[in-house]
């Protein structure tokens, strides 16, 4: 499958079906990732999404790196591998696990 790099100055490469839609996105390997705010990233993994809005664009700066099923929509919100862990809230880290929800302001969750 086909990579797509649609956003301005983003780009998509390696694995397949990656998509870098926001402005300077960036997503490098692994399946089917999306990075859909501006200035996010998404390396490796499969089915993670750095993602905005339609409506505001609270997913920018935010990053995963690997792992799996993953969600960071969170304005510097970061997660570090593991499986379904959602970055919610401004300034969240997880720091890989399974199931991890950050959603409260500068909160960091440890693996579980």
């Amino acid at each position: 499958r086909s990579n797509e790099a649609s956003g301005n100055v983003s780009s998509a490469s390696g694995g397949g079906g990656n998509v870098a839609s926001g402005l300077m996105a960036s997503v490098s390997g692994g399946e089917s990732n999306q990075a859909t705010a501006s200035n996010s990233a998404v390396s490796g993994g499969a089915n993670n999404v750095a993602k905005g809005t339609a409506t505001d664009d609270m997913g920018v700066c935010s990053s995963i790196s690997g792992g799996q099923n993953n969600v960071a929509n969170g304005m510097y919100a970061s997660i570090s591998g593991g499986w379904k862990n959602k970055a919610k809230a401004m300034r969240t880290s997880i720091l890989g696990g399974k199931k991890n929800t950050a959603n409260k302001k500068n909160t960091s969750v440890p693996p579980t």
